[in-house]
């Protein structure tokens, strides 16, 4: 049995146009409040932090996802542990949805002492031990949700990650110091422009295919590759050879 389609909210006709948005107050709140105006202007919303990198393109896959599940939101998880992470998420803008949102917004204004990301997992409805937040709405509107592979997907480095490198899509240096992220963040972006003139997913392959050992002969010479291997060797630190017990988040 085929759950029905949400119904969508009210669409944007004109095409496509590309806006920067500088607030004027610094604040976690504003993802929030970008994504609950789109979703009431009828745009769908798919958000990532600014530490993840993109291994390949995540929107096909996702939007598949929701098309087959009748999904309006999909989050991104901690797979270690029983709670989602808002690091990355997204968002199909339907009359549901925009409801949902606006009331996560007044609860997080008028709760201002409480974490979002714990907020979200509660508003979202999802399975979990202990996880509470203070005084949560009590006409608050369903959404259907589901969440993406935390171990081989959209994975969080400190927390770890197995499988193969075809489906490794979104890494996200959650939680990592700066010193740390920002120099492996650069080693990404420094192989996929070393790449970028091959196609969407030469980073993949290129990845799949490199070895780890800097001093191999394996494209010896070639700089794109010595970038590659050290975007592989990195990424490998952060592979586990078994996966770690499960926790439950607070």
């Amino acid at each position: 049995h085929q759950a029905p389609k949400p119904e969508r909210a009210g669409r944007m006709h004109s095409p496509p146009t590309v806006v920067c948005w500088t607030p004027d107050t610094p604040s976690q709140v504003h993802r929030f409040t970008v994504a609950n105006a789109l979703l009431h202007l009828g745009v769908d919303v798919f958000y990532m932090d600014m530490d993840t990198f993109m291994l390949q393109n995540p929107v096909d896959p996702i939007l598949k996802q929701a098309d087959e599940g009748s999904y309006e939101a999909i989050f991104s998880k901690h797979a270690d542990a029983d709670c989602v992470n808002i690091g990355v998420f997204y968002l199909r803008s339907t009359n549901q949805t925009a409801l949902w949102m606006t009331q996560f917004m007044v609860w997080y204004h008028d709760h201002s002492f409480e974490i979002d990301q714990r907020g979200m997992h509660v508003f979202l409805g999802l399975p979990r031990a202990h996880l509470e937040i203070a005084f949560p709405p009590q006409n608050l509107v369903k959404v259907s949700v589901a969440t993406v592979d935390g171990i081989n997907e959209v994975v969080i480095g400190k927390i770890g990650w197995m499988g193969s490198w075809t489906r490794l899509t979104i890494f996200h240096w959650c939680s990592q110091a700066f010193d740390v992220k920002i120099v492996e963040i650069k080693q990404a972006y420094d192989a996929a422009d070393a790449l970028e003139e091959h196609g969407d997913l030469a980073l993949t392959l290129a990845l799949q295919a490199a070895p780890t050992n800097m001093s191999s002969d394996f494209g010896s010479g070639n700089e794109a590759w010595i970038k590659v291997q050290k975007l592989k060797r990195t990424l490998e630190m952060y592979r586990l050879g078994t996966w770690r017990e499960m926790g439950t988040c607070w």
